[in-house]
């Protein structure tokens, strides 16, 4: 019997599903997902995800799924242009539509789609034939448009982005707490606002703000265009009394008008699903995880995890047993349930301890309220267990280490051996996939987990001992299961080198490294933003001047009606919300008038303002004094570390600004920083990896790279070399590591195409090596769907295109440089545990390494630091590493 059981259906409900509100955000989540011979699948799997959760929390006697009608609808016939700016849908998504309506057949879900309509127009039918009989009517979608639908028996479950994850409901309070105006006005206010997906062109210059702030004033549409001329702001009633014809054709485009159908109510009644036929689809989608979960495969009777067995260990003698066991083992899976997802801040509430396949133990320690058993101390507990999971004899494993050893740091255990952590394991195997347990779990041993949200409580600390004994033994008993698939797999795919050698033995680095932290100066950041404000004052009224008038400089609608309509500058390019207003654009257009560039710098400074200078001393802990940034290990698809809470990575390197904000992470009295920076890494790998003799020369000679470029681009001596030519070889030294076309370098350089196209074809004639490897890696991840670092880290690409494909080319260049940067860090923290190296380090930022060292062993230190970081791989040139020494970040 299949495992989703439709009883119980809410006989006073319709469910109403927007398709596209959840075909298209599951496409671009979920693109990786293909079939073994390369059909795509995500937007199908994300469906079904969707729809079987719908079908879980929401039964509903009634159901219904729209679609879109292809071919021109009837609003075309009001405005050609509607929609005009709408891509092509991909082919990728276009081929899984029909499997997608195959399903919702094969479930029994009642399907729309009218020629000449759209899925709103069939959705505000639907509602209408709710509203005639009395029914609550769900509709699942996040277009903005179908808000208006919304009253007392009428809601919006908003999807995520993530497919299958909870909907956020909105009612009526809802919906004006998210758009600023009841559903009543919503019709009104997109009129004024227009709809930049759809191409509803509203009023020019009228912002959301400004569309509230009239709507406030006035209740409807007409009555704002009646009484233009009361307006005060001068940009606002001019708009205003220019394009009332077209805020009236907005206002028709942005209305849903019901379609007249016959037997509609009895037409969405939920059938029977056809379960045969949905296996068959699945099978063929090799969608394993849904067949098991849904009982399909025949392989289970009935769905979800196996039974886990869990002992609470609540007094001295159980856990005197448990750690006779633990002397005995050479493996526990661990997972610490605590009382915050912050690491720096959370407390142990209870330790889950598993020794094999379907059974644990829990020993709560935190728990708190009435009706709780007696609970061992956990100054005790810890005591006990130390010199086990110290002991480098005993294997740890675990998800998402990092955060349990770090937590066991802080309480005082010096976690020992490290032996596999099921993240990890995924971020090798699909770097781009998802890696929390419940995924993993799915994917790998065909069945769910509980989830903490199911245990509907705020805090871990408030759950029962016997609810937080299975949930923490299940998590920790899954492990030992996935260890035992992802272990062959990881050995298939010649991956485990760099598993054990490398991941595994990052995680201590980094959680040193976190428990570290750095020293902020706060006065430091508060004058810099007194500086910084003024200065943004400043700009702003010059962007007033230039305009002629006042303008959100945040807005890119108000942006666009300053730079094209009011300035009439040209269009560089379009995206699918109207002319594009970014940062490209405006480099390009600053060439034709001050205001571009002027805005660059207020972006740039208002960035800086409110990302860090305002927000950095939040984040400064209270106990410490210092700044714990989190180093994030299976994020990017290249193996690079990211940084986040806060994110340092992303303070801009090489403006005046990003540096005077660096000055205000400073070493304490009698120490100073070492900045460590791998010099032109991924240009030196990528002279070993493509073997280009003319690079691997230069660099062997210690040349300066890019004047050696320009030299022979340009067809000149070495020394005559100039820094605008130096420029642009430097460029295209790293530009082309990332795939950049001539019309790239045209664009940054500002030359003719025809002149960058020559500077590119006088590269590869010069280093042909390096056009080689070029075209080789792109061949080979068309030919085996991946490229590899020289260390073996994986990125497949399911289809090339033409980003992909720059993607493939730099990948085993950056991916190599990640590599590499981790070894080094690896063996300086073995040197600094050794004691060989005295220093603390710090931070890890792009290509550098940020230590702290007492001042009078600086030098000793560098040239320690210098020579592990030259000699951690050995590659067909030299690794060459810079070293500065300086009182803060910023001198370094």
């Amino acid at each position: 019997m299949p495992a989703l059981k439709l009883e119980h259906l809410d006989e006073r409900r319709i469910l109403i599903v927007d398709a596209g509100s959840i075909l298209h955000p599951a496409y671009h989540v979920l693109k990786n997902f293909s079939t073994r011979t390369g059909f795509p699948t995500g937007a199908i799997y994300g469906f079904v995800r969707t729809m079987l959760k719908l079908l879980r929390e929401y039964p509903s006697h009634y159901m219904a799924v729209a679609f879109d009608a292809p071919g021109e609808k009837r609003r075309h016939k009001r405005f050609e242009e509607y929609k005009a700016h709408r891509p092509v849908l991909d082919e990728a998504l276009s081929v899984q539509i029909p499997r997608v309506k195959e399903l919702i057949d094969a479930f029994g879900i009642a399907r729309f789609e009218e020629p000449g309509y759209e899925a709103d127009d069939l959705i505000a039918t639907l509602v209408q034939c709710a509203r005639e009989h009395d029914l609550e009517a769900l509709i699942v979608s996040g277009d903005k448009d179908l808000m208006q639908l919304v009253d007392d028996k009428t809601v919006i479950l908003k999807p995520s982005r993530e497919p299958g994850r909870d909907l956020e409901r909105l009612d009526k309070e809802g919906v004006e707490r998210y758009l600023g105006v009841p559903p009543s006005k919503i019709r009104d206010y997109l009129a004024l606002t227009g709809d930049s997906v759809d191409n509803v062109p509203g009023v020019p210059g009228i912002g959301e703000v400004t569309a509230r702030q009239l709507l406030q004033e006035f209740p409807t549409l007409e009555q704002v265009l009646k009484n233009a001329e009361k307006i005060t702001k001068p940009r606002v009633r001019q708009a205003l009394l220019t394009h009332q014809d077209q805020a009236r054709l907005s206002y028709a485009l942005v209305g849903l008008e019901p379609i007249p159908m016959e037997n509609l109510l009895e037409r969405c009644r939920l059938g029977r699903p056809d379960w045969p036929r949905i296996q068959k689809v699945f099978e063929e989608l090799e969608f394993q995880s849904l067949l098991t979960e849904l009982d399909l495969a025949g392989e289970s009777e009935e769905r979800g995890a196996p039974q886990v067995e869990h002992q609470i260990v609540a007094d001295e003698r159980a856990l005197q047993l448990l750690c006779e066991r633990l002397a005995q083992a050479q493996e526990v899976s661990l997972d610490l349930e605590t009382t915050s997802q912050d690491d720096m801040k959370a407390e142990i509430v209870g330790i889950a301890l598993a020794f094999e396949p379907h059974r644990g133990f829990y020993i709560p320690v935190g728990h708190e309220g009435l009706g709780m058993a007696q609970q061992l101390q956990r100054a005790a507990v810890l005591g006990k267990l130390r010199p086990y999971l110290e002991n480098e004899r005993l294997g740890l494993i675990g998800q998402n280490l990092k955060y349990d050893v770090k937590v066991l740091k802080r309480a005082g255990v010096n976690a020992g051996r490290i032996a596999f952590d099921s993240m990890l394991a995924a971020y090798l195997l699909d770097p781009e996939g998802r890696k929390d347990l419940g995924e993993l779990a799915l994917r790998y041993l065909g069945h769910g987990m509980m989830s903490f949200k199911d245990l509907g409580r705020a805090s871990m600390a408030e759950v029962s001992l016997e609810e937080a004994a299975a949930y923490a033994v299940a998590d920790a008993e899954a492990v030992i299961r996935l260890k035992a698939v992802m272990l062959p797999k990881l050995k298939e795919h010649k991956l485990e080198g760099l598993f054990y050698e490398v991941e595994l033995r990052l995680i201590p680095v980094l959680v040193a490294m976190e428990l570290r932290g750095i020293l902020l100066d706060q006065d430091v950041l508060r004058e810099q933003g007194k500086s910084l404000e003024i200065l943004l004052d400043q700009l702003k009224n010059e962007l007033f001047h230039l305009a002629g008038e006042e303008f959100n400089p945040n807005s890119p609608k108000q942006v666009a009606y300053i730079l094209f309509e009011k300035l009439k500058l040209p269009i560089i390019k379009r995206t699918k919300t109207g002319p594009s207003t970014d940062a490209l654009v405006l480099e390009e257009l600053a060439a034709q008038h001050p205001l571009p560039e002027k805005l660059l710098a207020y972006r740039e400074l208002e960035k800086l303002l409110n990302t860090y200078v305002r927000t950095l001393p939040e984040h400064i802990n209270p106990e410490t004094g210092r700044i714990h940034t989190s180093f994030n290990q299976s994020v990017t698809a290249t193996g690079r570390l990211s940084s986040s809470e806060p994110n340092l990575q992303n303070i801009p390197i090489r403006s005046q600004l990003g540096g005077q904000i660096r000055e205000a992470f400073i070493a304490p009295p009698g120490r100073v920083l070492l900045g460590a920076d791998y010099s032109q890494i991924e240009l030196r790998i990528l002279a070993h990896i493509a073997q280009d003799r003319g690079l691997i020369e230069a660099f062997r000679r210690d040349e300066d790279i890019h004047a050696r470029t320009a030299a022979t681009i340009f067809g000149i001596p070495l020394e005559s070399v100039t820094p605008p030519q130096r420029d642009i070889a430097k460029r295209i030294n790293f530009g082309l590591a990332y795939g950049m076309s001539s019309y790239g370098l045209a664009q940054w350089a500002k030359i003719p195409r025809k002149e960058a196209d020559h500077f590119i074809k006088s590269y590869f004639a010069s280093y042909p090596g390096v056009k080689a490897y070029m075209e080789h890696i792109v061949q080979q991840a068309k030919e085996q769907g991946y490229v590899e670092s020289l260390l073996g880290r994986r990125r497949y690409f399911r289809k090339l295109d033409s980003r992909s494909q720059r993607e493939a080319i730099n990948m085993p260049i950056q991916s190599t440089a990640a590599d590499l940067m981790k070894l080094a860090m690896i063996r300086l923290f073995e040197k600094i545990k050794a004691g060989e190296l005295q220093a603390d380090m710090l931070l890890q930022i792009h290509d550098e390494l940020v230590f702290e060292v007492d001042e009078d062993k600086a030098d000793r230190s560098a040239d320690l630091i210098r020579e592990t970081m030259e000699g951690v791989m050995e590659l067909a040139v030299p690794l060459k590493v810079d070293m500065k020494i300086g009182r803060n970040w910023g001198e370094i």
